[in-house]
């Protein structure tokens, strides 16, 4: 009776929009080709209806096309790139109920249709509940029952993440199992995976990739299929490395290494190789020694079986044979020593790729050939506490501002394949990402640098998400670093060089020097130092505790004619060199002005007699030798060693008759010390003519 009345309902509502939906048709039909058309369109919608109506009556198929499960068949994940609601048509809308009727429990009666009705929304949000989208509401309010942008982009992986089947997160569950996991190349390995262990009854497509380049292999589990299916695939891998077999769906997966050897190559002694790896085996972090036999100029490539980047030199592109006869082997062997650090506990084999022309025949073939050593470390260093050393340590911990801190860090300590990223937050403000790569599959050391510039305490921490999420992820490690505020400059010593008393003068020049020291009022004492410029120097010191300036008077007398800075220091004779003058003052020192010399003749009317004056600078310390030219004899005085001189100038005068006529060449020498030092230098000469009586 229900199913009578509801049919009847339908087909009342069916006359109503036919009749509804050809009124405009008189106005908005410009020809009877559109007319055609449009009723052509109407009738073609209305079947759409016919069919729905009839599989709600009998779950018979009319206008439709409704198909059991097993013809439906699985359903590509449909790649929708519009939104899709009630009365939206195309092959879109057929694609997507293609998908849905590949599970009763979602579309049960498998309409095929082309056209969004009322049995497709129903449809969609059976399956936007069981892929936890949205599980209640209306298509304008939630989305729920229609096709929007979030549904669209779940589709496409069939409910799934990329490349996973169309189950829900909680009902998937695999194992993988490899044997063997290390070999010669070429090596074949069995890849044994047992799937949907968590026994799920949905539709599910698992992925197997061995990690070669070579096409992943999809395992599928039917829809219905509530049990464990296990699935056994063969692989051959070709080349030499370490390779990661990965089966996956959506963001889960399980990941078996595999290693493969090259194989031992039986060559000359002479050939290239690895002559030696030291150590051998150790706790990590193990330091080694690798020592390698190559040929200069030619590429190699080190593995060192750990997940890090390889040492690389050099391209391994392809290169013609040549004739025998042809000089390739010009390259001489070279043995080239490499360091590496393994940070993962394991056996890690180490393969060296190398290229060089071999001779094949009549000739000369560029080959590659791989070689082999291995080495064992043991633990797991790192410098956090985390899993695999996961964490960080700081150095320093505390200081002045500004200060600059290392960090050491190590991500990713348990060796995940998917990549990712860390995030150090220091504390004040600013923080910095730590990738790691997919596919490493090992931790990831950095070393970061941070300067602190203000005051406080602060807590850096470590978490295992990117920047903006951590406010929303707890952190893996926290240290405290505590900034104090810098202690205030020291006060620099002051002073200075008030008077200098005579600052010029003739040689020899005594100065009186009057000096402030300690005028910055120091309560510590100190020693300040004056130097005079003449390689002389005088120290002085002030108490402690004295916390006032100090006035000192030194007296110092310049032996040599010059021009000389005197220099005020604030620290000992022996640590000027380092230091700065606080003041300076010129000194000037001249040489000595004796006064005129002058000969004057004809004394007493006499022509032949003669007076000779001459001035010094104080007997005491000037000697002097007076020459008349006629060869009686001379005048001296002889000073000596005496550096005592008077400031007053002393005049001396000598007579001297002449015995004969001619011209005679009057000499005098004149000078401080004493009469052995006076030269040609000192001299002053003045010629006079004796004519006659």
């Amino acid at each position: 009776m229900n199913s009578i009345f509801k049919k009847s309902s339908v087909s009342l509502a069916l006359m109503i929009v036919f009749v509804l939906l050809l009124l405009p048709l008189s106005i908005h039909a410009a020809t009877i080709d559109e007319i055609r058309l449009q009723i052509a369109a109407l009738f073609e919608r209305i079947q759409t209806l016919q069919a729905e109506l009839d599989s709600i009556g009998s779950g018979g198929s009319a206008g439709g096309t409704a198909q059991s499960p097993s013809s439906v068949g699985s359903g590509a994940c449909p790649d929708i790139t519009r939104g899709l609601s009630i009365g939206s048509e195309g092959a879109d809308v057929t694609a997507l109920q293609k998908y849905l009727a590949s599970d009763p429990s979602i579309y049960p009666e498998a309409i095929i249709s082309g056209y969004f009705g009322t049995l497709t929304q129903a449809a969609v949000g059976r399956w936007q509940a069981s892929r936890g989208i949205v599980s209640s509401g209306t298509p304008d309010t939630t989305g729920y029952g229609s096709v929007g942008p979030r549904t669209r982009e779940a589709l496409r992986n069939c409910g799934g993440g990329g490349g996973g089947g169309n189950v829900d997160p909680g009902e998937v569950g695999a194992l993988l199992r490899v044997t063997p996991i290390t070999g010669n190349s070429p090596l074949t390995v069995s890849a044994t995976a047992s799937i949907n262990t968590a026994r799920s009854c949905s539709f599910a497509i698992y992925r197997i990739d061995f990690g070669d380049g070579t096409p992943p292999t999809d395992l599928t589990v039917p829809s219905g299929v509530c049990q464990e299916i296990t699935r056994t695939i063969t692989h051959t891998y070709i080349n030499p490395g370490n390779y990661i077999v990965t089966l996956s769906i959506g963001t889960h997966k399980t990941t078996v290494r595999v290693a493969v050897d090259p194989g031992i190559f039986t060559g000359n002694p002479t050939d290239p190789g690895i002559v030696s790896v030291s150590p051998n085996a150790g706790a990590v972090p193990l330091a080694v020694n690798a020592s390698f036999l190559l040929r200069t100029g030619n590429p190699y490539e080190i593995d060192w079986g750990d997940g890090t980047p390889p040492s690389v030199s050099g391209s391994f592109h392809a290169r013609q044979s040549l004739p025998f006869g042809t000089t390739v082997f010009t390259q001489l062997l070279e043995t080239k020593n490499l360091s590496h650090t393994y940070r993962v506990g394991g056996t890690h084999t180490i393969i060296l790729r190398t290229s060089q022309y071999e001779k094949q025949g009549d000739l000369w073939v560029w080959q590659t050939r791989f070689y082999t050593a291995q080495v064992t470390a043991t633990g797991t260093a790192g410098p956090g506490s985390g899993a695999g050393g996961e964490g960080f340590t700081v150095s320093p911990t505390s200081g002045d501002a500004p200060l600059s801190v290392k960090f050491t860090v190590r991500v990713n300590g348990s060796g995940s394949c998917s990549g990712g990223s860390y995030t150090l937050d220091f504390g004040d403000g600013e923080k910095t990402g730590l990738p790691y790569p997919a596919d490493g599959c090992a931790p990831q050391d950095y070393e970061v640098t941070h300067i602190y510039e203000t005051v406080g305490t602060f807590t850096a921490s470590l978490y295992p998400t990117t920047p903006s999420q951590i406010g929303s992820t707890s952190s893996i490690q926290n240290v405290s670093i505590v900034i104090s505020e810098p202690p205030p400059p020291p006060v620099q010593p002051k002073g200075d060089i008030s008077s200098v008393s005579p600052q010029s003068g003739p040689v020899p020049l005594t100065a009186t020097f009057v000096a402030q020291i300690n005028t910055h009022e120091s309560c510590d004492g100190g020693t300040y130092t004056l130097d005079f410029g003449d390689d002389e120097r005088s120290e002085f010191t002030y108490a402690a505790n004295l916390c006032a300036s100090q006035e000192v008077v030194i007296t110092h007398t310049y032996d040599t004619i010059g021009s000389y800075t005197a220099k005020l220091y604030p620290v000992s004779a022996s640590s000027i060199d380092s230091s700065s003058p606080v003041d300076t003052i010129p000194v000037a020192v001249q040489a000595i002005n004796h006064g005129a010399f002058t000969v004057t003749p004809n004394i007493d009317d006499n022509p032949r007699k003669v007076t000779v004056e001459f001035g010094i600078n104080g007997s005491a310390c000037t000697s002097y030798f007076l020459s008349w030219g006629d060869g009686t004899s001379d005048i001296s005085h002889n000073a000596g060693t005496a550096i005592t001189c008077t400031s007053d100038s002393v005049t001396k005068e000598f007579t001297h008759t002449y015995s004969n006529n001619g011209t005679f060449t009057i000499r005098l020498r004149r000078d401080r010390g004493s009469l052995s030092d006076l030269t040609v230098a000192d001299e002053q000469a003045a010629s006079i003519s004796i004519s006659s009586i």
